[in-house]
């Protein structure tokens, strides 16, 4: 009896390292890539395809990333030879594309690099692919974006429009590259670096990006902090891109002066609890440059952190909707029902408890305020009073 209770438990632990063999020899993210069969061959075909990716972007280089291996056995992904004709509803016209089968991937999203000879030094495109964790998706690629492959080109056009105690910065990138970011820098004029300005910057933030969101091929810098009357400072720009291969940067001058912007703003605004329940309000100056009647210098940058100052002049949570009418989508949006994550009157709206239309909370909390646009608030109790003093 010993002797069966024995071979019993070897039995079992054998299984046991069976199954757990297989359930890490084998990775779930699958899926189908259909290239249309015109682009496929004008891009050189099977030559064309410089590697399958998991997991991060790959550079134009294939660095950066996790190379799939390609084949029948033992591998990740194949090519069908022959073009197939998907029926599926994305394709109603019956076209036909070649097929790039990802079978057993450790990552998604899976990156098909593909290049091309043409432009300055070559072309390359990064075709992305979402996978399936058990089933299957499908990516259909009916055209192929190309980008010049090397150094990214300096952003063109820099300028800066000054004006008291804030400035603007514009510029345009070359759509020819694959830009995944902008950086900026404000430097003294001696180059001395004063801020570091990225995307998520605390003292400056980029805004009214134009075309695909990850390419910031049109860009505008705003100003985050209160510039120094009559000094001079330089503003760097530049376009990244996936490796080392980011742009040179773009530099321009500027000195803010009192002329331009004519000084500061005092706004004082009345909300009331009428029997419509809605407040109209715009800031006339930079929202950035925002103080309180004090002199302290307030955030009122995005619709969270206008809503907490709103109710931090009123001493209490008062604001119960907060939106605006979009002129670029022509949709209302805005917090249709807000809760707060405390009880002090600064508290953060919560965005999990808080309802939104045109967009999620977190979408709506996180929207730049816009200057000169037109904002609507309903508050419980009135009056309240709310004052602000900025520059344009």
């Amino acid at each position: 009896m010993k002797k069966f209770k024995h071979k019993r438990r070897i039995g079992s632990l054998v299984l046991l390292f069976l199954l757990l063999g297989l359930s890490t020899a084998a990775w779930s993210y699958a899926g189908n890539v259909f290239i249309l069969q015109t682009e496929y061959v004008a891009a050189g075909g099977v030559s064309g395809i410089v590697g399958v990716y998991a997991g991060d972007k790959p550079d134009q280089t294939g660095a950066g990333s996790r190379p799939l291996t390609a084949g029948d056995t033992a591998a990740n992904y194949k090519i069908n030879p022959l073009s197939v004709t998907p029926t599926a509803p994305w394709n109603p016209s019956g076209l036909r594309y070649i097929n790039i089968i990802i079978y057993d991937s450790p990552n998604n999203p899976a990156w098909i690099l593909m290049a091309k000879t043409g432009g300055p030094s070559g072309l390359y495109s990064t075709i992305r692919a979402d996978l399936g964790d058990t089933v299957p998706t499908d990516t259909p690629v009916n055209s192929i974006t190309w980008y010049y492959k090397g150094t990214a080109a300096i952003p063109g056009t820099l300028a800066v429009n000054a004006g008291y105690e804030v400035a603007k910065a514009t510029w345009v990138l070359d759509t020819n590259y694959d830009y995944d970011s902008v950086d900026a820098q404000l430097t003294s004029s001696a180059g001395t670096v004063i801020d570091e300005i990225n995307d998520a910057g605390a003292h400056f933030a980029i805004t009214n990006i134009l075309g695909r969101a990850q390419q910031y091929k049109t860009g505008q810098l705003i100003d985050g902090r209160v510039l120094n009357v009559g000094t001079p400072y330089i503003i760097k720009v530049r376009g990244n891109v996936a490796g080392p291969f980011d742009s040179d940067w773009a530099t321009r001058s500027f000195t803010t002066n009192l002329a331009a912007g004519g000084g500061p703003v005092t706004k004082t605004w009345t909300f009331y609890k009428p029997a419509t329940g809605i407040n109209t309000f715009a800031v006339p100056f930079t929202p950035a440059t925002a103080r309180d009647s004090g002199g302290t210098a307030r955030d009122i940058t995005t619709v969270g952190r206008a809503i907490k100052e709103i109710n931090r002049q009123a001493g209490a949570q008062r604001v119960k909707v907060f939106g605006w009418f979009d002129n670029s989508t022509q949709i209302h949006k805005g917090l249709t029902s807000i809760t707060y994550t405390g009880g002090a009157p600064d508290a953060d709206v919560n965005a999990t408890t808080s309802t939104a239309t045109g967009g999620t909370p977190t979408i709506i909390l996180t929207t730049r305020i816009n200057t000169d646009e037109a904002y609507q608030v309903s508050v419980n109790g009135g009056p309240i009073g709310f004052t602000l003093t900025g520059s344009r």
